[in-house]
């Protein structure tokens, strides 16, 4: 069963700037279905085979239990088309990443490797905000409507990890960097 890790994410909906995606979607009839708030995460890595979830837990919890929070420096609002190209993918980012960040998120991705993990695809950093059918509009297009929001970078805090079965969600373990 397909399963992967991420990095909750505490994005609000409620500020000015998402107000202001939300209405420039709508002005343009642009159908998307967006991330719910409490349901934000970056995707760490993304396991298609089964594994011993028992002993990558265990191995999760060394990792991070020494870990403080981790901190990301918001500053990128972008979109890319999936794999499969049904949909683009308007997410959050930050154009240069701590190397504290890149290198739990690597560690991490060893260990699913190190126990067998077939991870889907190379880590790309985004925060999903929001689906948009590839049919509604072009990347080139979306990109460009993208840039007329006036966006302000932010400091975000992570503070839990989970590790899920993908479909249908189940938590398999739950981790909070310690302060």
């Amino acid at each position: 069963m397909p399963t992967f890790l991420s990095f909750k994410t505490p994005i609000r909906t409620n500020t000015q700037w998402y107000n202001n995606l939300c209405r420039l979607f709508s002005n343009h009839n642009i159908q998307a279905k967006w991330q719910r708030e409490k349901t934000h995460h970056i995707t760490v890595a993304f396991i298609l085979n089964d594994l011993n979830n028992s002993k990558l837990c265990s191995n999760f919890n060394h990792t991070l239990k020494i870990e403080a929070p981790l901190q990301l420096y918001i500053d990128q609002l972008d979109a890319f088309t999936s794999q499969n190209g049904s949909e683009h993918i308007v997410y959050l980012s930050s154009k240069h990443p701590s190397s504290r960040f890149t290198s739990i998120v690597t560690k991490l991705r060893e260990l699913f490797q190190q126990e067998g993990g077939e991870i889907s695809a190379d880590f790309k950093l985004h925060n999903t905000i929001a689906r948009i059918p590839v049919g509604a509009i072009s990347i080139e297009e979306l990109r460009k409507l993208l840039t007329t929001i006036q966006f302000p970078s932010f400091q975000l805090e992570i503070k839990t990890t989970e590790y899920q079965t993908f479909r249908p969600r189940r938590v398999i373990g739950k981790w909070h960097f310690r302060p």
